[in-house]
């Protein structure tokens, strides 16, 4: 995957790093700059793994440096109030709406996991690049993946802590890891561009089995 100057996670996202239980090494992988807005700062309020009461789990995040807090601008907040004012079933929820608004105006890619959100994206602003949390977890393995054992873990407790789901076009290459192949892109036929071109979505979703 090409390199990532800007990237705008939405909550959902965010709870699947944090599921991973290496936040830090993830987010450090993507290497460019990754901002949250407030809306989705906010709605993050407990870390994911059962028995740990963490409140507000993105703040040493934020502090560590590993992400940046954003507010919407002006051109940003007419976009937000636009989606989360709009009429059903094409409205979002406060965080979606915002990390799409936030990245349409400061030319980065958002990482949305929703289907709707997804099909807003497409239909509404097809110049905006949209990822989904696996390809995060697919540029941690790439940097990463020297230590497959570690970066298997990570991923295998995503999925099993957050439920993430799982892009039909990543099965293969989910399923190869998970099975400890440590196969590449290609041998593991990820079409990884299917499903974050800028005007293409999924057409399934579905967690792995257990």
């Amino acid at each position: 995957m090409a390199e990532l100057e800007l990237v705008c996670a939405d909550a959902s996202a965010l709870i699947n790093i944090l599921g991973s239980g290496v936040p830090e090494e993830i987010l450090e992988s993507i290497r460019g700059r990754i901002v949250v807005t407030n809306q989705v700062f906010r709605e993050v309020k407990r870390c994911p793994f059962e028995g740990e009461k963490i409140f507000r789990p993105l703040i040493p995040l934020r502090e560590g440096g590993f992400l940046e807090v954003v507010e919407l601008d002006q051109a940003s907040l007419e976009v937000f109030i636009s989606l989360v004012g709009a009429v059903p079933p094409d409205d979002l929820d406060d965080g979606e709406a915002s990390t799409i608004a936030y990245g349409v105006f400061h030319d980065g890619a958002v990482v949305v996991d929703e289907r709707k959100g997804r099909r807003i994206c497409r239909e509404r602003f097809p110049q905006l690049r949209t990822i989904c949390s696996l390809d995060l977890f697919r540029m941690y393995f790439e940097r990463c993946g020297s230590n497959f054992e570690r970066c298997r873990s990570a991923l295998r407790s995503a999925i099993e802590r957050t439920r993430m789901h799982i892009p039909h076009d990543y099965r293969v290459w989910t399923e190869a890891i998970l099975a400890g192949s440590a196969v590449t892109e290609a041998n593991a036929k990820v079409h990884g561009s299917k499903y974050s071109a800028r005007s293409r979505t999924p057409e399934r979703c579905h967690p792995i089995p257990k």
